[in-house]
């Protein structure tokens, strides 16, 4: 909220753009000349668009309502079998999964969807004190680079054409680690006078809007997020067994039977992963149907990925989630059928007794979370679909950690963390004798190595820090492994298994808390 109110505030929509002699705030007004419009203007205050979106190979359909700032996106496949929607309501910036389940974008990813919201609803040139910041070709083109600085969001540079006003670029924190870069190539009339971003860039993700209705009924209700398509029956309170599959000292998991669609399966136990996985044979065998693949799954980065299929009914002791959509996932290794992450803990409260061996699920509306002495609810951040906390290491340095229930490690930091100078700590060691002399050989660094099915991996080095804080739980001397920044960006990592096995949980993501209760184990 602290986020929003600033931003409205910087970008002061009831305030008329003030003339000023500087070359900068020239530019703006020779941009606000070329467009006809900014923010606020009557005319170009609500608007239905639709058109196409190319990532890579795939062909999306977009649509969107918007009404000033408050907006609502709704991104298809082709076949229109699979959607997303994403939107800020004027008290939230969010974002759907295909089953509907809904987030609040924070930190990071919220801050670069306000400053896109200022860019494509023209408001950027409201923004107070614009500077010049050097010029540069833009596809033949010399601009003229002006920065505005959004209060309490990150800078955005304007590529302006300085013979016409047209912004060609505008690259979002161009000198942090959010940096997006988008490219204006070409602007539509709206409406008489009136012209918008009609084919751009976002990343690498290409938008063409084909048609525009400039003066359209926008609806409160339509701005809103939607209704889960997803929807849970609950059977009780009543308990129902786990099970810890111990496949060596270091290798444990979480598991729990379900059916689907009357076709009976083991499943772990995961919430570091972004949505639910059948694998492929047990997808076969239960008859499940292709739906297609989606550039926007959080698992099209990974070549096993076979797309979506539907489920009609996932059993779990009775509990039963109905028409949810879930990953195909190709891995004739694993000796489990599927995964259970983000849709399965989305829409109801998992309380997870490891000690006892039992869980139990449990409708979100009418039951809270129970806090025992010991305990303790830590907010989490659903931005990426996966519960993330924020942890203290070392002398100080704050890292934005993913508890996940289904990884094998105490913890997993970026290397950025530690490139930036952070964290410092020598490398962990060992020595490896000769099975023929008994000699010792050189000593090597101690390695960690990381893969999910979202496609993201890396190896690195592992460490011994002198303490760690997770919430109130101090630990010291713990080690820790590093993996690269592309895993999991510049201050992300993970909380694994070798931690959270020592507590219960309780687990609610429609509140936003994941509570932990030492188990004593």
């Amino acid at each position: 909220m602290r986020i929003l109110c600033l931003f409205l505030g910087a970008v002061g929509l009831l305030l008329p753009l003030q003339a000023r002699a500087d070359d900068a705030a020239s530019l703006l007004a020779k941009h606000v000349a070329y467009v006809g419009w900014q923010s606020g203007d009557p005319a170009m205050l609500a608007w239905r668009l639709h058109g196409t979106r190319i990532d890579g190979k795939d062909d999306d359909r977009f649509s969107e309502v918007r009404r000033g700032l408050l907006f609502h996106d709704v991104l298809r496949t082709r076949d229109r079998n699979i959607s997303i929607d994403e939107g800020f309501t004027g008290r939230l910036m969010w974002k759907a999964d295909p089953n509907g389940y809904v987030v609040t974008l924070l930190r990071g990813p919220a801050k670069v969807a306000f400053d896109l919201d200022a860019l494509l609803d023209e408001a950027t040139a409201r923004l107070p004190d614009p500077t010049i910041d050097g010029s540069a070709q833009v596809r033949g083109v010399q601009t003229t680079i002006v920065s505005v600085s959004p209060k309490g969001l990150p800078p955005i540079d304007l590529y302006v054409d300085p013979a016409t006003g047209a912004y060609l670029r505008a690259v979002i924190d161009p000198k942090g680690p959010l940096r997006t870069d988008v490219e204006i190539l070409s602007y539509m009339q709206a409406a008489p006078g009136k012209k918008i971003a009609g084919r751009y860039d976002v990343g690498h993700a290409r938008y063409h809007v084909a048609r525009v209705q400039v003066g359209a009924n926008v609806t409160n209700a339509a701005l809103e997020p939607p209704s889960a398509r997803a929807a849970w029956t609950f059977s009780g309170p009543q308990f129902f067994p786990i099970d810890t599959y111990i496949q060596s000292a270091a290798s444990r998991e979480i598991r729990v039977q379900a059916s689907v669609d009357g076709h009976p399966g083991v499943f772990l136990l995961d919430t570091g992963t972004p949505g639910i996985i059948v694998f492929d044979a047990f997808a076969r065998s239960a008859g499940l149907v292709p739906l297609g693949e989606s550039d926007f799954s959080p698992f099209a980065g990974d070549p096993r990925d076979r797309g979506y299929v539907r489920i009609a009914s996932l059993d779990v002791s009775g509990n039963i989630l109905h028409d949810v959509l879930v990953e195909d996932i190709a891995d004739s290794s694993r000796h489990i059928d599927g995964i259970l992450g983000y849709d399965f803990f989305a829409g109801m409260l998992a309380n997870v007794e490891l000690n006892k061996g039992v869980m139990q699920i449990l409708d979100p509306v009418t039951t809270s979370p129970a806090v025992s002495s010991g305990a303790y609810a830590f907010p989490i951040d659903l931005t990426h679909l996966r519960p993330v906390v924020a942890v203290t290491v070392g002398s100080g340095a704050v890292a934005h950690l993913r508890f996940g229930t289904g990884d094998n490690y105490f913890m997993l930091l970026s290397q950025t963390l530690r490139d930036d100078g952070k964290i410092q700590a020598p490398n962990v060691t060992q020595s490896y004798s000769n099975s023929i002399t008994g000699a010792l050989s050189d000593t090597v660094p101690v390695l960690a190595a990381y893969s999910d099915y979202s496609g993201a991996n890396g190896t690195g080095n592992c460490v011994v820090v002198p303490k760690v804080m997770i919430g109130p739980y101090r630990y010291e001397n713990p080690p820790l492994c590093f993996i690269g920044s592309g895993a999991f960006g510049s201050d992300g990592g993970l909380v694994g298994l070798d931690f959270l096995r020592h507590f219960n949980w309780e687990i609610d993501y429609p509140k936003g808390t994941f509570v932990l209760a030492p188990n004593g184990q």
